[in-house]
């Protein structure tokens, strides 16, 4: 039997750390995500670095450790500026944004989604944008 190579690990352990968020078990999630961290760490990739401070702040997130959540999205955007990779900046501030929505800080949270927005709009993706404008809107709602 083959065995697993670290790339193949990280991206299993991300997907399954993803659907166990997904099925509302971010304790199982964070087992996961903590591993592609390790992997992620010893191959020095920052990519791979940010993406999973990011997908681990979701589920500490969903968790309810919202604390723990804001520091994982510093992280990434220390990663971010740190290691030129500004392409996913748009990203970051829009998970942010999220977890200032659900802790009721909407002003916050309308911060977090206007920056998003504009780098959106500088990447021209017509997806993101829209989804960018509905939490703004849903934000105003919840004003």
């Amino acid at each position: 039997m083959a065995t697993l190579h670290e790339k193949e690990k990280y991206t299993l352990y991300g997907i399954i750390g993803n659907f166990y968020r997904i099925c509302e078990e971010p304790q199982n999630a964070l087992l996961y995500l903590e591993q592609c961290l390790s992997i992620a760490k010893k191959e020095g990739d920052f990519q791979k670095q940010l993406v999973t401070y990011v997908r681990i702040g979701e589920a500490l997130k969903y968790s309810g450790e919202y604390k723990k959540a804001t520091t994982s999205f510093e992280t990434a955007f220390n990663l971010c500026e740190t290691n030129a990779l500004q392409a996913y900046a748009d990203f970051i501030w829009q998970h942010r944004g999220k977890l200032h929505m659900e802790c009721g800080q909407l002003e916050e949270a309308t911060d977090c989604f206007s920056k998003a927005l504009a780098l959106r709009v500088q990447k021209k993706d017509s997806l993101l944008i829209d989804s960018t404008k509905q939490a703004l809107r849903f934000v105003e709602k919840l004003k």
